[in-house]
């Protein structure tokens, strides 16, 4: 059996379009997460489990869409970011 890791006190954003969810605990069994828990009913105390504190920091998926753009000049609808041949007004 893999070592387990739980990463504790962590935010939890799972990438499926809802509310990122805090206060929350991950459980990993080698690579593959086995449990996400409110932190308590955390395993906190299982000597088989190695504990990190994020205190709060936030634990994601891999190749979820993470960007965004604050602010664009010049654009009046979506399809102007989509060319960039178009000339701006």
């Amino acid at each position: 059996m893999s070592r387990r890791t739980l990463l504790h006190r962590a935010t939890v954003q799972e990438g499926l379009g809802v509310a990122s969810r805090p206060h929350h605990s991950v459980l990993l069994d080698g690579e593959r997460i086995v449990a996400v828990l409110p932190e308590a009913q955390a395993p906190l105390h299982d000597p088989d489990v190695d504990v990190l504190d994020l205190d709060g920091r936030t634990v994601m998926p891999g190749m979820t869409l993470g960007h965004t753009h604050i602010a664009y000049l010049n654009v009046l609808d979506g399809r102007e970011t989509l060319s960039s041949t178009r000339s701006r007004r």
